[in-house]
């Protein structure tokens, strides 16, 4: 189940995707929203006629998405800092 905490925490992110996926919502539809997930999931049901728990699946389904580009990048600072850190012990040893 996506977190409605982190939908309001990551909205600018989210809403590019939800507009990925149902590409017929408009700026104003997600503007009511203000990332709030019931009322997004609401709008999501009202435009496009789908069951809540249809709408929450795909939701979740996006969170899953986001929770692993997340991973994905923090994976890459943390090589970036480890090769930073070896090159300071280097130096560091001549």
């Amino acid at each position: 189940m996506f977190n409605t905490d982190e939908l309001k925490g990551k909205w600018k992110e989210v809403k590019g995707e939800v507009v990925k996926k149902w590409g017929e919502l408009t700026d104003s539809d997600l503007d009511r929203t203000e990332g709030n997930a019931e009322s997004l999931v609401g709008v999501i049901q009202q435009k496009f006629g789908m069951k809540k728990e249809e709408v929450h699946e795909q939701l979740t389904d996006i969170a899953a998405k986001w929770r692993e580009k997340g991973k994905e990048q923090a994976g890459k600072v943390a090589d970036v800092a480890n090769n930073k850190i070896d090159q300071a012990k280097t130096n560091l040893k001549n």
